[in-house]
């Protein structure tokens, strides 16, 4: 006869012969004819959602505004409703912490750190780690060091930092002892260039002294020859004849 109304939490209309609500409940109601208000920790449409970010896991069964509203429960942002969970790579209080960097894809569960998919041992020794922590179980490889052996060990960048100095004194004495090596072999030939040069200049003095030699001595066979000539050229018979001549004027 249609004497009753629909249960007052019902979304929309119910049915008409059960007075069942045909499309759920108003938010902080469940049951079927949503006659019964959302437990402890669940709030939202048909009680559906959880207060789990709430600090007290306590909040308001219509919109899920939390109990305590000074803080959130870790692995949420903070705010009123504490029903935004933290980004990729972050988890703790707030959201104020970063996954190890040993979590494999820096991806970690919010509210406790631990890797989700295990850790990545590479910087460790024996290459074991806390699939929860991501921290090395067994310490560090040579030269690292810290929580999550990425830090660099005060020995090992001393070592580093005098690595560069014995490479450049070792490039610099190579380079060295090439220019030594060039000046030597450029001293070398210049003077074997000299010594050439002059070898030469001393062949043309005595091949020059030679030839004037030579000559000289040519000159002098030809005066000899031409005083020979004029020994011979000479008349022998004027002395006679002046003999001759002086014996008749002494008679």
């Amino acid at each position: 006869m249609c004497n009753e109304y629909c249960p007052e939490n019902c979304h929309g209309p119910c049915d008409l012969k059960t007075g069942n609500c045909a499309f759920g409940c108003l938010n902080g109601w469940t049951g079927d004819n949503c006659a019964h208000e959302c437990l402890n920790g669940t709030f939202g449409r048909n009680c559906s959602e959880f207060c789990a970010g709430c600090l007290s896991s306590m909040c308001d069964p219509v919109n899920g505004e939390c109990d305590n509203t000074v803080s959130c429960s870790p692995g949420y942002l903070y705010s009123e409703y504490c029903n935004t969970r933290c980004f990729q790579g972050f988890w703790g209080e707030n959201c104020s912490r970063t996954c190890s960097p040993t979590c494999i894809d820096q991806h970690c569960y919010p509210e406790n750190g631990s890797c989700v998919w295990g850790c990545d041992p590479q910087n460790c020794l024996n290459h074991k780690c806390d699939i929860y922590t991501g921290t090395c179980t067994d310490g560090c490889v040579s030269g690292l060091s810290g929580q999550h052996c990425n830090t660099f060990s005060a020995k090992t960048m001393e070592s580093d930092s005098g690595l560069p100095t014995q490479v450049g004194l070792f490039i610099g004495g190579i380079l060295l002892g090439v220019l030594m090596t060039v000046a030597v072999s450029f001293i070398v030939q210049r003077k074997r260039q000299l010594q050439k040069k002059q070898g030469k200049e001393n062949n043309a003095v005595d091949t020059q002294s030679h030839e004037q030699q030579q000559y000289d001595d040519v000159q002098h066979v030809n005066m000899e020859n031409v005083s020979t000539y004029q020994n011979l050229m000479t008349p022998q018979s004027s002395n006679v004849y002046d003999q001759i001549d002086t014996t008749y004027v002494n008679q």
